[in-house]
């Protein structure tokens, strides 16, 4: 599932990509209503691939959530990567004088993924 979600991510982004430039050239011209219409269209347009995008996007991470390593399509890749561990050291040091067991002090953060074009 998060392969296909990936490749239809890379597809959505191409679409973006190609929109905008048509948008950008049509913009250097001096612009009749109709064609201002027609920019406003594309606009529209654009706004919902975003919104695709997005939505594609929060799949991608809850999936590779789940299954706890990373993903990859042709075109795409989701990495998956283990929460960060923080200390807090001054309350550790502090403990630490009289304790030898600090380990309960240590604060794991949640996984995180980034997605990533291979090309």
């Amino acid at each position: 599932m998060v392969i296909q979600l990936l490749e239809s991510l890379h597809e959505k982004n191409q679409n973006i990509e190609k929109m905008q430039k048509e948008i950008e050239n049509l913009i250097d011209f001096n612009l009749s209503q109709e064609i201002k219409d027609v920019i406003y269209n594309l606009n529209k347009v654009v706004d919902c691939f975003r919104k695709e995008v997005d939505t594609i996007t929060k799949q991608i991470k809850n999936e590779v959530l789940k299954l706890e390593c990373s993903q990859s399509s042709e075109n795409m890749i989701a990495i998956w990567n283990k929460g960060r561990v923080s200390i807090d050291s001054a309350r550790i040091l502090e403990y630490a004088e009289t304790h030898p067991e600090v380990q309960k002090f240590i604060k794991s953060g949640s996984p995180y993924i980034a997605i990533k074009s291979k090309s």
